[in-house]
């Protein structure tokens, strides 16, 4: 077989150099393979894979030395699936299908422009098939590398002799060769002038000249796209991998499939059901054609606009483009007419009701071999959902108990002094196998003396004779850790749980800065210390569900039923009465109210007046709020109205504010009249109907870095 082969391929070249002696060309592998489209090789054909990175480019241009650097680069920064060329293609396939293939099942598209690229007509095809994906969404990133030539040399090809574009000689051959019928030719030609106009890298401009520059600039350009797929799992994953596996072998993700199927994950709220979601998600999401992962579906759909807004996301996570849905069952259509026919991982963490099963999985049918995940607390959901096959989680061994304790409390995995050997084991035992408990209790422990440690362990003891759910006695465990803080550190405990949960942690600290004063930053840095606050990979703040649940009962009880009373105002119900009926009090830190878009909501001043510890007010949609502004409070602090309707806000509102978000507003005027205000940063207002710029502000503003007029 393997002479036949090699006889084959010698046959090719000598006809290449036939076809090729009198230009003078030089006959190479990538020649013989772009002429022929056919490659003889020895074995049976292998399963067609999903890839990283597709690389588009002309071989003899570049293929030995940039493209070369660029592969292995990829490889050394943990991007192995990388097609190259011809090479990347399995035994037994024919070409172009396995080119199709791989330009269809990358994430990544990189085109890279040199002198020769127009003469290649296979270049130029994979180029049409790649815009194609662009802008059908499949695509997550285009990216042109202009590789000594310029955008223009794309954007303005003829057949004329005097073009000044490098690559209308190619053109030129292309139509007088009569291999390419007129149609293709123009599709070409189209597909160059549109890869121009997409933001890329240049050689001579974005690397003066240096490949190695260019190199280390796409690396990092394509690392920092494909690391927003992965998601963060945990620093001290412990007992993950077997949960990982058994899952995985539920699903049968390597076994050919009818239909799309559907695993159900059920368990306590912190025995790890999320964690293992994100590492299913992890390990298989290249596989797909598509995916996504909601995470926090039970807060995110409490209300119709929410789970209106959860379907818009999926929408736009899946296919790459932003879909405005105007109504939960258009929401349903839209999902089955564009999902139907992808290969998709979805993945719904934390499903609570069946409203939220109907509205996020409507479909009848997917493609073969799709994936679906859903956890939940609760066990008829998992039947509701019709799931598969189901898993229903347990907490950790006793062993891996004492491991991930160990980590927190000890910042070691080795077994604790002979003086707290049998403190831990008590704290352990009464942790019950919950990944959350552990972590939690390990952190609030960490470095305190063994007085501490025993009151903590008699505080334990008496939950455990309580005849309270187990769930609850997860909730009555966290708050040891809670009731450790201090006033301050409670407070941005609070905060977060109640309204900044996913803002950037930069924004917040502004915040709490212009109220704290610097030790703020400490206090921030307590509560992560503590493992009672994480700061994601993009500097956002999160916590565990049943940390954010447990703070805002927390306010709850406070305000001793008085809904007046609450330090925090999220709840729809509860802000629109006291809003309507003027109770607002000193007690108030925050309000957030998130109205739908279609309706109108008009409050007076008067609403507001007696709030004067106010220092959130967070509205959202067709709010109006109309008055004498002189008496609204004057600590307010973090300011947001998306969706504003003024055309200008009066100063009286602003004269405290450190952090400003009005996007998609009509504002184009911030003050009246001769106000300065005090020293404030504003961040940029994403999506603005109308662009705000600094000219709009007062001298004695002060911008951000990342702010651009």
């Amino acid at each position: 077989m393997a002479e036949t082969c090699n006889l084959c391929n010698f046959l090719v070249s000598r006809l290449m150099l036939l076809i090729n002696g009198n230009r003078g060309e030089e006959v190479t592998e990538d020649t013989v393979a772009e002429a022929t489209g056919l490659i003889c090789r020895p074995g049976a054909a292998a399963p067609k894979e999903n890839y990283d990175v597709f690389l588009n480019h002309r071989g003899p241009d570049v293929k030995k030395s940039f493209v070369d650097h660029l592969s292995a680069s990829f490889e050394a920064s943990g991007i192995p699936h990388c097609f190259v060329d011809y090479k990347s293609i399995h035994s037994g396939e024919e070409n172009w299908d396995a080119i199709e293939h791989a330009i269809h099942h990358s994430k990544v598209h990189i085109a890279i422009f040199s002198p020769d690229y127009a003469a290649s007509p296979w270049c130029l095809r994979e180029l049409v098939n790649i815009l194609e994906c662009r802008s059908s969404g499949r695509s997550q990133l285009f990216l042109p590398v202009f590789f000594n030539v310029c955008p223009s040399d794309l954007r303005h090809i003829n057949y004329s002799a005097s073009c000044k574009s490098c690559y209308s000689s190619a053109f030129r051959k292309h139509k007088h060769a009569g291999r390419n019928d007129s149609q293709e030719i123009q599709k070409w030609m189209n597909a160059l002038k549109e890869a121009s106009n997409v933001h890329g890298k240049s050689l001579l401009d974005t690397a003066q000249g240096y490949e190695a520059r260019l190199v280390k600039l796409i690396v990092s350009e394509v690392l920092h796209v494909l690391n927003r797929t992965i998601l963060y799992i945990a620093k001290h994953p412990v007992g993950v991998d077997e949960k990982l596996q058994l899952a995985l072998d539920l699903m049968q993700i390597d076994k050919a499939q009818k239909g799309f199927h559907k695993l159900g994950i059920y368990g306590m709220g912190g025995v790890g059901k999320t964690t293992l979601a994100k590492s299913i998600y992890n390990a298989i999401y290249r596989k797909f054609d598509c995916f996504h992962f909601i995470e926090g579906v039970r807060s995110e759909a409490r209300t119709d606009a929410g789970l209106r807004s959860v379907q818009e996301r999926m929408l736009g996570a899946l296919l790459k483009s932003k879909e405005t849905i105007h109504s939960i069952s258009h929401g349903k259509e839209m999902l089955i007419e564009h999902l139907s026919d992808l290969k998709i991982l979805l993945i719904l963490d934390d499903v609570d009701d069946k409203e939220q099963l109907e509205a996020l999985l409507p479909f009848d049918s997917l493609k073969d071999g799709s994936q679906i995940v859903i956890t939940t607390r609760d066990e008829q959901i998992v039947s509701l959902a019709k799931a598969h096959k189901r898993l229903g989680m347990q907490g950790l061994n006793e062993s891996h108990s004492h491991l991930l304790f160990n980590w927190h409390a000890f910042l070691c995995q080795e077994e604790p002094s002979e003086d707290f050997k049998a403190l831990a084991g008590k704290v352990v035992h009464a942790c019950d196998g919950l990944p959350l408990a552990l972590e939690t209790l390990g952190a609030h422990l960490y470095g305190q003396d063994m007085g501490f440690w025993e009151a903590t362990v008699k505080v334990l003891e008496g939950h455990r004779h309580t005849l309270i759910p187990a769930q609850r006695k997860v909730t009555e465990i966290l708050r040891i850790s809670f009731n450790g803080l201090g006033r301050k550190d409670r407070l941005m405990f609070l905060d977060i749980a109640c309204f900044m949960l996913g803002e950037h942690e930069d924004r917040a600290k502004r915040l709490w800065c212009s109220e704290l004063g610097h030790a703020a930053v400490l206090y921030l840095n307590e509560l992560r210390l503590k493992s009672l606050v994480k700061i994601d990979e993009e500097r956002n703040l999160t916590m565990h569900d049943l940390l954010r649940d447990m703070g805002r009962e927390i306010v709850v009880e406070r305000s001793h039923e008085n809904v007046w009373e609450c330090s925090h105002l999220w709840h729809e119900d509860d802000v629109r009465f006291v809003l309507q009926h003027e109770k607002g009090t000193s007690s108030v830190r925050g309000v957030k109210l998130l109205t739908l878009e279609e309706g109108r909501e008009e409050w007076g001043v008067k609403s507001f007046a007696g709030m004067d510890s106010l220092r959130f007010l967070l509205l959202s949609g067709n709010a109006h709020i109309t008055g004498d502004f002189s008496l609204f409070p004057k600590e307010l602090r973090w300011f947001q109205w998306h969706r504003c309707p003024l055309e200008f806000l009066p100063s009286q509102l602003l004269s405290k504010v450190v952090v400003l978000d009005l996007s998609k507003s009509q504002i184009s005027s911030l003050s009246q009249g001769g106000h300065m205000f005090e020293v404030v940063a504003l961040f940029p207002m994403a999506s603005s109907e109308k662009a705000v710029a600094p000219s709009m502000f007062p001298a004695n503003y002060v911008f951000p870095s990342n702010f651009v007029d």
